[in-house]
């Protein structure tokens, strides 16, 4: 069994932060232009890897079986709502 010491998120700047609301705005600025000083090409092909991963843990196939079952219930729902337009009292 290998053992991961406590501090590893930290080591390696992977950890959450917290911070007041009022501070909020402000890092995400910082962080935001921090990434604009990195090589686009090189911030392409980290996005690429993610989202491999993300689909090699089937994210993709998960979307694509919720959007039609989003779509489904569009369809049933107007359905039902025709339907009980012409009922009859």
């Amino acid at each position: 069994m290998a053992y991961v010491a406590l501090n590893r998120p930290q080591v390696h700047n992977a950890q959450n932060s917290q911070m007041p609301r009022e501070a909020l705005v402000d890092e995400v600025r910082n962080i935001a232009s921090r990434i604009a000083t990195q090589p686009r090409f090189g911030l392409v092909l980290t996005k690429q890897a993610c989202n491999h991963i993300e689909d090699l843990q089937g994210k993709t196939t998960g979307i694509d079986a919720v959007f039609g079952m989003h779509h489904f219930a569009h369809a049933q729902n107007s359905f039902l709502s025709i339907s009980t337009a012409f009922q009859v009292a």
